[in-house]
């Protein structure tokens, strides 16, 4: 590994423990993957803010969650003022699922967090900037997805990859330094096991 690349790892590590940029990034995530890859009642609202009316029938085979799940999130939903249930007009016995101005109003606040989010973390960037970034971890990500096409080739088992990614010496609680040590934990390679 040349000088270079183990800077860039560790510019890498030094954002993954920044608390503001790994926050961003998580609720990121959770605002832009799709509604059926999440679980809650986020992703029901997200479903309304696209189509509406939907039925419970409907939300279930979209979000593929139980249908007692559904009804006890679209109970919770409507308890809250977040959407609205009414009588389908040609099966009185099927009800349809509406967003309240409440919810769709819900929904544009966490759409209007998320671009003062992306503006808070990347507005230092210029617009040329934030592209050439863009392209460059696209392209690595390519090149890891090429490399590890499934993330198994890491020397060290797949339990201590989340490990590895959160673990920080400074936030370690008493927990993890029962099991593993102080700050000079670090997870086994599969050979030392």
């Amino acid at each position: 590994m040349t000088n270079d690349t183990q800077e860039l790892l560790k510019v890498f590590a030094r954002l993954f423990r920044q608390p503001t940029f790994t926050q961003a990034v998580m609720f990121s995530q959770r605002l832009t993957a799709s509604p059926a890859a999440q679980r809650g009642p986020l992703p029901v609202l997200q479903l309304l803010a696209t189509k509406q009316p939907l039925t419970n029938a409907e939300i279930v085979e979209a979000l593929d969650i139980r249908p007692s799940s559904v009804s006890a999130l679209v109970a919770k939903l409507e308890e809250r003022g977040l959407i609205t249930r009414q009588p389908d007009p040609d099966d009185g016995r099927v009800m349809q699922i509406t967003l309240t101005a409440a919810g769709q109003a819900l929904i544009e606040k966490r759409r209007a967090q998320h671009d003062a989010i992306s503006e808070d973390i990347l507005g230092g960037l210029s617009d040329s900037e934030q592209a050439t970034l863009s392209q460059l971890l696209n392209k690595l990500l390519d090149q890891l997805q090429t490399t590890y096409p499934d993330d198994d080739r890491l020397p060290f088992p797949p339990r201590f990859q989340d490990d590895m990614l959160r673990w920080d010496g400074r936030r370690m609680g008493p927990h993890h330094r029962h099991h593993h040590g102080e700050a000079d934990w670090r997870p086994r390679a599969h050979d030392e096991q």
